[in-house]
């Protein structure tokens, strides 16, 4: 016998597969198509119930473990609850507007709009979502995000693309537009903290082409960071400049309180170094 095996019954349902001797899984199913049990050779099997509209009301299996769903008459789920002794429960207004509870204390609310799209989550823990879409279709134009750890509103053209992302939490607001309507994408990054600012222009290759820095701590020491890669060139507000065709070696210049324009050999140091400023 040559394996894998695998078989199927006269409805195209997969009903048994064995990668080698002594090894299979059986899968038995009702007259919907629907799975009905799982069994194995170890003696583990997983069974399915369902009501008369096809919703799977309850699952369990040889371990003792179980779950039970219960829907209205719009195949709704209004309640759940397994062997853990979890449960949650699902409210409707009549208008799609949710309101979920559960054994947790946790609470779920979700709005939507005439047209069946969600427009609004909010969750207990301070956690919430915005949605605003185009006209009569299902895509984002705009959505905004926010809980403990992020706070962002991101913007979708027509196509769906992502032009613009503004992070309100860390000041970071990333702008994207497209080659020929393409996924080709120019970046710019615009980085606004206390006492610092910066701006990065990224080609559609992922290559940093442009950097402008504004620092407003005297603290900071280039000639430490630069150690680490290799300068190209150098020039700030305060009237120094440097490139690497000078005879000079690269010189300890004091932090500009102004603007700041440099090149390295190392685009990924730029991008942890704008990323881990405080």
């Amino acid at each position: 016998m040559i394996y894998p095996i695998k078989r199927y019954d006269n409805r195209g349902n997969h009903t048994f597969e064995s990668p080698s001797p002594g090894v299979f899984c059986h899968w038995e199913y009702n007259d919907k198509n629907q799975m009905i049990k799982q069994y194995s050779h170890d003696n583990h099997w997983i069974t399915f119930d369902y009501d008369a509209n096809g919703n799977l009301t309850r699952q369990s299996d040889s371990e003792g473990q179980w779950m039970t769903q219960q829907f209205n008459d719009n195949n709704d789920i209004i309640h759940y609850q397994d062997s853990y002794d979890y449960w949650k429960r699902h409210t409707y207004d009549g208008k799609l507007n949710t309101l979920i509870c559960d054994s947790k204390g946790l609470i779920e609310a979700r709005v939507f709009d005439k047209k069946g799209r969600c427009i609004n989550y909010s969750h207990s823990s301070g956690s919430w979502v915005n949605k605003e879409y185009a006209e009569d279709t299902n895509i984002i134009l705009k959505e905004e995000r926010f809980s403990q750890s992020i706070h962002k509103v991101i913007f979708r053209n027509s196509n769906n693309r992502v032009v613009e992302i503004v992070d309100k939490r860390n000041g970071k607001d990333v702008l994207f537009s497209y080659i020929n309507d393409t996924d080709k994408k120019v970046e710019i990054h615009k980085i606004k903290k206390a006492g610092y600012d910066a701006e990065l222009h990224y080609d559609f290759t992922g290559k940093l082409i442009y950097l402008m820095q504004n620092f407003q701590n005297e603290k900071f020491n280039l000639k430490n960071w630069f150690s680490q890669e290799k300068l190209v060139t150098y020039e700030d507000s305060n009237g120094n400049y440097w490139d690497e065709g000078m005879e000079t070696p690269f010189p300890d210049f004091k932090t500009p309180t102004h603007k700041l324009h440099f090149k390295t050999n190392n685009i990924e140091a730029h991008e942890q170094y704008i990323e881990q400023w405080d």
